[in-house]
């Protein structure tokens, strides 16, 4: 308890309750993918949701290891490509949230990765994200695509693709 109570910060004591959830998560919760690329509708609570109303889950159990795998690899090398932070494999998260543009709510499915546990904190706690490596599932005319955010607030650049779920590059440069 005597760690506890050194613990000031309201804020510091939300991300370790947090990390608890997460740990627990990943070891508590069954795995509900199966052979799904992504789970739209989990039956386990999210590990966190943000002021803005996005729910996390940790990517393993609730997206494909495929999928997971496939993300990772090609978010690697955009990131690579454009000289920013390469995001860490185990900080990977599934989101659920809702965009909303002109009247219109939009269910938006994500796999954000993360470079290091204070983007994870800064992102999901104080919805203050500086570095986002995120891909959206997107449909177009009936066929998937993956489509690729990746910025860097502090060193002022971004980077969307586009990728046909064929593996087809759609767009290098914009989204979907």
């Amino acid at each position: 308890m005597y760690i506890f109570e050194q613990i000031q910060n309201r804020n510091l004591m939300k991300f370790i309750i947090l990390i608890f959830w997460i740990f627990y998560a990943s070891v508590g919760f069954a795995n509900e993918v199966g052979n799904q690329l992504f789970v739209a509708e989990p039956q386990a609570a999210p590990v966190y949701v943000s002021k803005s109303g996005t729910r996390y889950w940790p990517c393993n159990g609730f997206v494909g290891q495929f999928a997971i795998n496939g993300t990772y690899d090609e978010m690697v090398k955009l990131t690579k490509n454009e000289g920013m932070k390469i995001p860490q494999k185990e900080l990977c998260y599934w989101q659920r949230g809702v965009l909303n543009i002109g009247g219109n709510s939009i269910q938006t499915f994500t796999i954000q990765f993360y470079v290091d546990q204070a983007a994870f904190y800064a992102c999901s706690v104080l919805d203050n994200c500086q570095e986002i490596r995120s891909m959206d599932f997107k449909m177009i005319n009936g066929q998937g695509h993956r489509q690729y955010l990746i910025t860097s607030a502090p060193n002022k650049k971004f980077r969307f693709a586009c990728i046909a779920f064929t593996g087809k590059v759609v767009s290098a440069t914009s989204g979907c």
